[in-house]
Parts: structure tokens; C-alpha cells; sequence
């Protein structure tokens, strides 16, 4: 017990001298200032200056959502950048696992290289084939992506399915479901909001409220089509899911095992060891335009190094600026402490 507190601290102590101490964005990110301004993505000068700690038995999953030379955003970044990343994670010694090998893994059926990573995009954006997919087909890289199904061939700027069927074909990119048409901010009440996945959706014009079973049959029909259209489109359905705006709760965690989603990713920040909860994934946030490669590198050593493993994770969870009463209603686990906070945090995305 002795030793291994004082290798924890060690870790600690190191860790602190390598990476900057801050855990916020940096400057031109805060007020008055930028945001959109790109780091320096220049390929050709990444060095691993700073010491690196390599990891073993847990699973660091990145988050993506955009990728775009034109339109510029919170969740979207450049073709330069993205492959400036990958460049970095090479380079670090960092190895990419498809998300089959990280649920088995979770499961105790496989183990995982040194450093092992997994990679992800939400909502399914066209950046993702025509920038994404050839620097990871180049590098022979595994990836997921989840995709909103209604959007896929109909909506602007975002992928069409034979565009998802060729990456398919490659063996590299797997999918997952992100709701079929679920994935908005809904009215829970005449002055509040949430994602529709958990929230019990208001009507402003009749002052109707969902009732529990009117959510139930929403959500349960909405991504029931969607593993329809998976089997329609890619010849059968998907375990996968990600949380739209990393918000769930235990019902539509029961919705979503009825349809047969068994692996569901979150936007909670930390370390996936073998044991967890494979239901709720913990990813972090690497596509942000302020996400240097450098700065990717060092979020992934935190979650590595510093990150405490948790005994359990909130039953629910949602943005901070959702509301709705319907879902303080339900039970939430209370069990982790403050000191992990800063793990637990979700993005809007």
C-alpha cells in the first residue's frame, strides 16, 4: 500500500513538472479574444520535447466532431490540423485500436498495447470522408464514427451513404448511432432547454408536457429507425452509440439495450481500464481549433496519469445548461468526489 502511494505521488510529481499546471484553454480562447485562431500545425516541426509516460492497461478514446478547410467553429478544425494530430500521436508512440478491441478489452476478453487510443467523430460531417478518411486510410488507422441517420444524404454538409459504405469497406472506419432525428436542444418548460434524448420535450403552443411514456415511445422509436436504416444501408445493426451532448440517463439507457446498443460512448473525460462500465465511455475532447497537438498530447497524459479512477459514474448526467425537473427526478450517483471533478466535465457537443 506504502509503495504504491508513493509511486502515485512520483507520478504526480512528474507529471506536474511536465505539463503545465493550467487546465483551462488557453488565452485566445477566453473573452475578447479569438477563439478561432489555429495553433501551429506544421507536420514538420513536431518533436516530442517534453519527456512522455508511457501507459498500460487503459484506453485513451479522442473525440472528434469537423473537419473543414472553410467553415470555422467550437467543434471543427482544420484538414491541417487533424493530420498534425495523427502525426503527434505517431510520433509519441501512441497505438490506434479500432473500438471492437476497446469494449473487448473493457470486457476482459483482449489486452491493449502501450498507449493505446481509440478514435472518434460525432454526428457523421462530410469533413469526415473528404478530409479524415484519406489521412487515416494513408496511415492505416481504425476509427468510429456515429452518425445522426437522418441527417446522412439529406442534410448539407454531411455524409452520404456511399460515402459511409466505402469507409466501411476499408475495414478501418466502423459506425455507430447518434439517434436517428433525437439529436437537438428541446423545450422542457416555457423558460428551460435539454438535449431530446433526456429531456421530456414542452410544447409552447398547447403547454403539453411528455409523459414517461410518451418519452419512451419517442426515443424508442426514433432509434429503432435507426438500426433499421444501419440494416438497410450497411447489412445489419450496431452496438455503438454516442451520447448526443454526452447526456444520458438510466432510461434511455434501458431504450437504447432494447434496441441493441450495448457500447455507449460519453463525453465525460478520463481513462478507460479494463472493468469499466462499457456503457458509459469516458472520451476526451480533441477537436477543438485551441487543441494544439501538443496540448492533445498533454490531455492525454492527464487522463492517463492523473486521473483517479472513480468507483462509479453518475447514473445521469447532463450539459450544465440543460434543465428539466423531469430528470433531477431520477436517481443519480452521488458516490464520486470533488477531487475528480474536472474528469467528469462534458462538453456541449
Amino acid at each position: 500500500m506504502i509503495i504504491r502511494a508513493a509511486v502515485s505521488l512520483v507520478a504526480f510529481l512528474v507529471m506536474a513538472v511536465v505539463f503545465r499546471p493550467d487546465l483551462t484553454c488557453p488565452a485566445s480562447t477566453r473573452p475578447g479574444s479569438d477563439y478561432r485562431k489555429a495553433p501551429n500545425t506544421s507536420s514538420d516541426n513536431i518533436r516530442m520535447e517534453r519527456p512522455l509516460l508511457p501507459y498500460r492497461d487503459m484506453v485513451i478514446v479522442l473525440m472528434f466532431h469537423n473537419i473543414s478547410s472553410t467553415y470555422q467553429g467550437r467543434g471543427t478544425i482544420s484538414p491541417e490540423l487533424f493530420a498534425a494530430d495523427i502525426d503527434a500521436l505517431l510520433a509519441g508512440g501512441y497505438h490506434i485500436i479500432p473500438v471492437s478491441r476497446l469494449v473487448d478489452f473493457l470486457q476482459g476478453k483482449t489486452e491493449v498495447p502501450l498507449n493505446a487510443v481509440a478514435i472518434t467523430f460525432d454526428d457523421g460531417s462530410a469533413g469526415v470522408y473528404r478530409y479524415g478518411f484519406p489521412i487515416l486510410h494513408k496511415n492505416r488507422l481504425p476509427a468510429a464514427v456515429f452518425l445522426t441517420t437522418d441527417y446522412v444524404g439529406k442534410k448539407p454538409g454531411f455524409l452520404t451513404w456511399p460515402q459511409v459504405r466505402k469507409m466501411a469497406g476499408s475495414g478501418l472506419i466502423t459506425f455507430g448511432g447518434h439517434t436517428h432525428a433525437s439529436h437537438f436542444v428541446a423545450p422542457t418548460s416555457p423558460k428551460t432547454t435539454a438535449p431530446a434524448t433526456v429531456g421530456r420535450i414542452f410544447d409552447p403552443t398547447t403547454g403539453h408536457k411528455e409523459v414517461e411514456a410518451e418519452y419512451r415511445m419517442r426515443l424508442f422509436t426514433d432509434n429503432l429507425h435507426a438500426q433499421q436504416i444501419f440494416r438497410r444501408e450497411l447489412g445489419g445493426d450496431t452496438p455503438y452509440f454516442a451520447y448526443p451532448y454526452g447526456a444520458y440517463s438510466p432510461e434511455l439507457e434501458r431504450i437504447l439495450r432494447a434496441v441493441g446498443y450495448e457500447y455507449c460512448f460519453t463525453t465525460l473525460t478520463g481513462a478507460n481500464r479494463a472493468g469499466h462500465d462499457f456503457r458509459h465511455i469516458y472520451r476526451i475532447n480533441a477537436g477543438t481549433p485551441w487543441t494544439s497537438p501538443e496540448r492533445l498530447i498533454e490531455n492525454i497524459q492527464r487522463a492517463a496519469w492523473l486521473c483517479k479512477s472513480p468507483r462509479g459514474v453518475p447514473a445521469g448526467w447532463m450539459p450544465q445548461w440543460a434543465q428539466d425537473p423531469a430528470f433531477k427526478n431520477q436517481m443519480l450517483d452521488r458516490t464520486f468526489s470533488s477531487e475528480n471533478a474536472f474528469f467528469f466535465r462534458g462538453t456541449r457537443r
